[in-house]
């Protein structure tokens, strides 16, 4: 019969009279340096071990410790003194023991100071081995009967009206010796004993399932078909497309224009040729325009008859060049992940035959019916605890396991300020929660597009956010000036006419700031300059003019205000060029544009929509994978839907926590390990076995099976308490948590556990020891096997499996009902009804209905006397 942990019941330990004691403590400076450990600083137990290996060794308290029986002054009188003692039957008969085996009154034994050295050292050779068992010294016991028979003495000596029987002898010589305070406990964190009881244990048997109330009803009326079909599809695809490419277009054009004239000519004439050679070259620069005038004459004085071919060619060039770079980045990488999830659950009724009536279906809960009994194992050492939170660990095992699957938030979509703060900035690591959402104390608003910064120094610079949401297809920031440039050239036609013209674009978003015009024009041969010579240059509203007279050039630069000045243009700008008196020219055009306000609020409304659309695509994927893990979690198997599993686990997760307060030690880190995984070699156990200084004595095995085998945990009992026990953070899950089984739904729930656990008969002993000292088995090795504290391995066995043992029942057996979260459906319509019945003693409710005017139970049956049996 499995046992019902829900219950815990115990009888009080009867009270028994004070036994006769015998404190060791003493006035020495050994017990008086002990008396100071708990205030030092160093840990108590280490102190007090240092303090008693001085005393042994004679160092810093003198010769106290009695090592051997022949440092012991008359031994063989105290051994008379005993056997005496014994047949004594009250205080004269002691008083003549005492004067027969030391030869002198009992006032006079105690007052001398051997007796009196004696007894003290006695008192703290104990008290130094109980805290250095390892010391060697005069047997324990014997010490302990020195002790006994010297508190005797004295006893005597003060005519102690207590001794008058041979009872009372015989308790003073079998004395309850006391460990000294304050030294004792070494330890002062470890939890002490409720007491002793008599250990009842409640255990319980399945015995069936019934009926209890109604859950649902179906109602299907005649001719009626209906279905249900719940189908959940969630598919995720993305695609991420980028792509690269960058174009130059130069355009060069020239424009010719050529007349060729053929002139014949035959003449006498006679000339006198006077030879001049003069040449001229004017070069006036004003600005960055450079005009260039050249005239070349030459004369001759001869007698000449010739015959003259002349030949007259004209040709008018215009050459035009233009460069236009179109640079595109388009960015294409399919990433594509298709996720599907579909679950399917169909629910159909139909009621279309010929002659059905109208159907109801009645649901009911089903209820566990358990026999619980009690019985007493007898008296036991009892400790009684408090766990906190019993569920802790199973919670966060079973939250560690699902944060592989367990999506984040995505960063929300806001700017911070910070306390006392004008600012606002981007969200950090330390304003979100464990769940990864904003603090509740974050001060915060929605990102507009004028907070998106250009500049990468700024707090909210753009490239941030881009790298925060993922964001594509977001253009760098449009550069606050850039330039366009255009070259024309060209010379004067058959009509001696130079003139050109072409058109830049200006770049969307931009206006013209600056114009700047450069270049030069040669005047024609045999054309002296006389500041007629002009070249004008008409960009835009703009016009630039260049003569042959330096002092007649206009500035090179014209600056135009951006946004609202009426003379700043956009789109295209036509140029148009003019020379007068120019065989041919060569100008270069500079324009200087500057990006708009409107223009650059254009990108950062781009810029936002694209981070907005980007932090929307990771909200759905946040969405779209929790409703996965909803549907996930709905249709996994639930953790402990076996209740025996579920006890086991139960029980796991008290023993735990209950060694960790019994040993005031933290398991987890204690860190055991004695194993030995070095690589590449495969784990094994170290040789010889690791020690570990987390622990008392270090020894880890003796650790282990000293807390595995000092304590009945098969007989733990344990009661859950609510969940407001707990931590509040902890409150909204488990209010929330359910389970089939409703014990471990319990467990899920609690907030706090008491947990009531006996100490195994043998190893009492043991286990007060390490209360008192810190220290395992006694001081010394685990038990071999002809020690009474060892415990077989079969024994161990046959507890954990609740073999058979002296248990004895106690009081009658009675049912427990507990609910369920299954469901059965009745085998009609009919409602059921309840009536109460006794059986074995106690009121049982039973369902049933009115079968042909009469009741019938839905389970069981009645006797002939109206009995009701399950």
């Amino acid at each position: 019969m499995p046992e019902l942990f829900r219950f815990v019941a115990l009888r009080a330990p009867e009270r028994q009279p004070a036994p006769t004691s015998i404190d060791l403590g003493t006035q020495s400076t050994f017990q008086k340096e002990l008396r100071g450990i708990h205030g030092a600083k160093d840990d108590p137990l280490r102190t007090a071990r240092t303090i008693a290996g001085n005393f042994v060794a004679g160092k810093t308290f003198g010769p106290g410790f009695i090592a051997e029986r022949a440092v012991i002054p008359q031994q063989d009188r105290f051994d008379q003194f005993a056997v005496a003692a014994a047949a004594a039957t009250g205080l004269a008969g002691l008083d003549a023991a005492v004067q027969a085996a030391f030869g002198a009154p009992a006032a006079t034994v105690v007052a001398q100071p051997w007796f009196i050295r004696l007894a003290g050292d006695a008192r703290d050779t104990i008290v130094a081995r109980i805290i250095l068992p390892q010391a060697r010294s005069y047997a324990v016991a014997e010490l302990a009967r020195l002790v006994r028979l010297t508190a005797l003495v004295e006893r005597v000596a003060a005519a102690d009206a207590g001794l008058t029987d041979a009872e009372a002898i015989a308790a003073a010589l079998n004395a309850v010796l006391l460990l000294p305070t304050p030294a004792f406990p070494l330890r002062t964190d470890l939890p002490q004993p409720v007491g002793v009881g008599d250990l009842l244990v409640v255990k319980q048997q399945l015995i069936r399932y019934e009926p209890g109330d109604i859950a649902k009803i179906e109602n299907i009326l005649r001719g009626e078909k209906r279905s249900k079909v719940d189908v959940h599809d969630l598919t995720t695809d993305t695609t991420t497309v980028t792509e690269s490419s960058k174009t130059t277009e130069t355009t060069t054009s020239l424009d010719v224009t050529e007349r060729f004239e053929l002139k014949s000519e035959v003449s006498n004439v006679v000339k006198e040729d006077l030879a001049v050679n003069a040449g001229l070259s004017v070069s006036a620069t004003y600005g960055g325009v450079q005009i260039n005038a050249n005239a070349n004459v030459s004369y001759s004085l001869s007698k000449q008859q010739s015959s003259t071919v002349s030949a007259d060619h004209a040709k008018s060039v215009t050459t035009r060049a233009a460069t236009r770079v179109t640079e595109t980045t388009r960015r294409e990488e399919i990433a594509r992940t298709i996720e599907k999830l579909r679950e399917r659950e169909g629910h159909s009724f139909e009621n279309t035959a010929p002659g059905n009536a109208n159907v109801s279906g009645v649901y009911q809960w089903l209820n566990k019916v358990y026999q619980a009994q009690v019985f007493n194992y007898g008296k036991r050492l009892l400790f009684d605890l408090t766990v906190p939170e019993p569920a802790a660990f199973v919670h966060a095992v079973i939250d560690a396991h699902a944060l592989t699957a367990v999506p984040v938030p995505p960063e929300p979509f806001v700017l911070v300020q910070d306390p006392g703060a004008v600012t606002w900035r981007p969200v950090a690591a330390s304003d979100l929660g464990p769940d990864g959402r904003i603090k509740e104390t974050a001060v915060t608003r929605p990102l507009t597009p004028a907070d998106l910064d250009p500049d990468p120094t700024a707090p909210t610079y753009f490239g941030l956010f881009v790298g925060k949401f993922g964001a594509v297809g977001v253009n760098a920031p449009p550069e606050p000036t850039t330039t366009v440039s255009q070259s024309l050239s060209g010379a004067a036609d058959d009509h001696k006419r130079t003139f050109a013209n072409d058109d830049i674009s200006v770049p969307q978003g931009y206006q013209v700031s600056d114009i700047a015009v450069n270049g030069g024009f040669v005047v024609e041969d045999n054309d002296p300059i006389d500041g007629d010579e002009l070249l004008t240059v008409v960009v835009g509203k703009q016009t630039f003019e260049a003569r042959g007279a330096p002092q007649n050039l206009t500035p090179r630069v014209v600056s135009i205000p951006v946004n609202g000045s009426a003379d700043a243009e956009e789109g295209s700008l036509p140029i148009a060029v003019e020379a007068t008196q120019a065989r041919d020219y060569a100008i270069a055009i500079d324009v200087t544009c500057a990006c708009t306000d409107a223009w650059r609020d254009q990108w950062r409304i781009d810029t936002y929509t694209a981070l907005l659309n980007a932090h929307n695509d990771l909200v759905g994927t946040y969405e779209d994978a929790v409703k996965a893990q909803q549907i996930k979690a709905a249709t996994a198997v639930s953790l402990g839907d076996n209740p025996a599993q579920n006890r086991t686990i139960e029980q796991a997760e008290l023993k735990k926590a209950c060694v960790s307060r019994l040993t005031g030690t933290d398991l987890y880190a204690a860190a055991f390990d004695d194993v030995n995984a070095a690589q590449p070699d495969f784990p094994r156990p170290n040789v010889p076995p690791a020690s570990n200084p987390q622990i008392a004595g270090g020894d880890q095995e003796a650790f282990i099976r000293f807390f595995e085998e000092v304590f009945e945990w098969e007989n733990m009992q344990y009661l859950f308490y609510p969940y407001f026990w707990g931590r509040s953070l902890t409150w909204h899950d488990k209010a929330v948590s359910d389970n089939p089984d409703p014990l471990f739904a319990e467990f899920l729930k609690a907030g706090a556990a008491r947990v009531v656990i006996p100490v195994r008969p043998q190893l009492e002993g043991d286990l007060r020891y390490f209360l008192m000292t810190g220290q395992l088995w006694g001081g010394g090795a685990m038990p071999e096997i002809t020690d009474s504290d060892y415990l077989p391995i079969t024994q161990e066995i046959q507890d954990r499996d609740n073999a058979p043992g002296d248990e004895v029942p106690q009081g009658p057996s009675w049912e427990v009902e507990l609910p369920t979260a299954l469901i059965q459906l009745r085998a009609d319509d009919t409602l059921p009804s309840w009536r109460e019945f006794t059986y074995q003693g106690h009121g049982v409710w039973v369902p049933g209905r009115i079968v042909g005017g009469a009741w019938k139970p839905d389970y069981g049956t009645l006797d002939a006397n109206g009995d009701w049996t399950p």
